[in-house]
Order: structure tokens, then sequence, then C-alpha cells
């Protein structure tokens, strides 16, 4: 029972090697969402050499975070452009009917949820497929 609890025992080793590669794991699915590349890479660099030092520095300051006061901001903006866009696309739409093939319709609806890109006449799509 007092082996167990040995700051040298295999034990401890063998969970600390797990908890490094659990934090290099999770880095490799967090890390590089919504960041640039070249960001993205350097926080890797420093998670995988450095797990448990880099993941407790990325904790407090490498997470993207958005303050309330500009949440609030964009949402303001939002909700003053929502009937203005509104309002365009339905004049748009009465003078722009065109026929979308049905394997493009789950995107538009995505981009309509998400209002990315409000649909307006006129516009073109090229989609890039590679493989």
């Amino acid at each position: 029972m007092l082996e167990l609890f040995d700051l040298f025992s295999p034990h401890w080793a063998a969970l600390y090697v797990l908890v490094e590669w659990l934090v290099r794991l999770f880095a490799l699915i967090v890390v590089p969402m919504r960041r640039p590349p070249v960001t993205a890479t350097a926080w890797l660099l420093l998670i995988f050499f450095q797990p448990i030092i880099g993941g407790i520095i990325y904790l407090f300051v490498g997470r993207p975070r958005v303050s309330s006061a500009r949440q609030q901001k964009i949402d303001d903006l939002e909700k003053a452009l929502a009937p203005n866009l509104n309002h365009l696309q339905k004049q748009q739409s009465l003078h722009h009917r065109t026929t979308l093939p049905d394997q493009w319709r789950p995107i538009v609806q995505l981009a309509r949820h998400w209002r990315i890109f409000p649909e307006f006449g006129g516009n073109a799509v090229a989609v890039i497929e590679q493989l």
C-alpha cells in the first residue's frame, strides 16, 4: 500500500505519460479550430514538446474568447441589420429566381442558419473539391 503513494513508483510514471499523451491528443483536436495555421502550429509545437506546461499556458492565454461587451455589440448589430437584410432578400428573390440543384440545398440552409452569406441574386459560387 505504501508503494502506491511513492512518487517514484512505476504507477505514477505511467499515469504521467498517459496524461501527457491525452493532453497532446486533445490539443490536436482543439487547438487548430478557428485559428490561423501559423498560430496553431506554434501552439501545437509548445504542447507537443511540453504537454503539461503548454496545456496550462494554453488554457490561460491561448483560447480565443470574445468579451461580453464585444459579443453584445455583435448581437446588437445583427438585430439592427436583420430587418434590412430580410427585406433585401425578399426583394431580390422576386427578381432572381434560380433553381438550385438538390445537392447544394444543405449548404444554402447552413449558410442561412448561421447567417454567414445572405443570398442575393447575381452571385456565383464555385465549389472546389479536392481529394
